[in-house]
């Protein structure tokens, strides 16, 4: 969370769950969140239920090591620098395929 610049206030409210109770799931040993609520959690946090659980990336063979340094870059950034990374991506394929870029005249 700290990655993203999440606090537990802002979970709470992106996961539909009372601020208390996602601040018993971070100060308590006795209270972990329910499967749907881990992933939902996972989601909010542009991350897997596997990396919240052991704090391992999940081995995905078919993605590049070049890939999967953006995606890690993706962690830290707002949800709006995601969506530009993703209009650029975009349009850098469009480019790659021969077409015109809609806008670039």
């Amino acid at each position: 969370m700290k990655r993203r610049g999440i606090s537990q206030k802002e979970l709470s409210v992106m996961i539909g769950k009372p601020y208390r109770t996602v601040n018993s799931w971070f100060n308590s040993r006795k209270m972990t969140p329910k499967t749907a609520d881990t992933v939902k959690i996972a989601q909010a946090l542009h991350t897997t239920v596997e990396y919240l659980v052991t704090g391992k990336e999940p081995d995905i063979p078919f993605i590049s090591d070049k890939v999967k340094k953006i995606l890690d870059a993706t962690r830290s950034m707002s949800d709006d620098d995601i969506d530009r990374l993703v209009t650029i991506a975009e349009s850098l394929a469009t480019l790659s395929r021969g077409e015109s870029v809609r806008g670039a005249g």
